[in-house]
């Protein structure tokens, strides 16, 4: 029984184990995640920030040309791609953090379970170790009862 037991908290222990790199891995890819939407931010904002310089140049060239129509619709289109892929990225932001934070919860229950049959095994080794000192004690008791009778 205590083999099996010790063999029960390895196995508590791997998981454990396992658990912690599930762990790990999950941060490691909420910090990837992180860096995109960093990185998106940042072309969101560079291209907020090419957009007057754009429109300025547009305004220009509108002064009667028909080139004015071409920059003016490129301007849209480009606006119009803009607002998309920050929507996307919102998007995939979103999805990430909710996948992000299932997968949390799940690790973070295997290993509340993971840690509560740990501290079972422990409480039943130390029941068994008790067990065993009371039998050792009961055994030293009966050799010196039969040594004294025996005398």
């Amino acid at each position: 029984m205590l083999y099996s037991e010790s063999q029960d908290i390895r196995k508590a222990e791997k998981l454990r184990r396992e658990l912690q790199l599930r762990a790990e891995d999950a941060a490691s890819e909420a910090a990837k995640e992180k860096k995109l939407r960093e990185k998106s931010d940042s072309l969101i904002k560079q291209l907020e920030k090419d957009m007057p310089t754009s429109m300025a140049a547009a305004a220009a060239v509108a002064a009667g040309t028909a080139a004015a129509a071409a920059d003016s619709n490129e301007l849209g289109r480009l606006k119009a791609e803009l607002e998309r892929m920050e929507a996307a990225s919102q998007e995939s932001l979103a999805a990430a953090q909710s996948k992000h934070a299932a997968e949390s919860a799940a690790v973070r229950d295997q290993l509340e379970d993971a840690e509560r049959r740990v501290r079972a095994y422990e409480m039943d080794v130390q029941t068994l170790r008790e067990k065993l000192d009371q039998a050792r004690i009961d055994s030293i008791q009966v050799q010196w009862v039969n040594r004294s009778v025996s005398s």
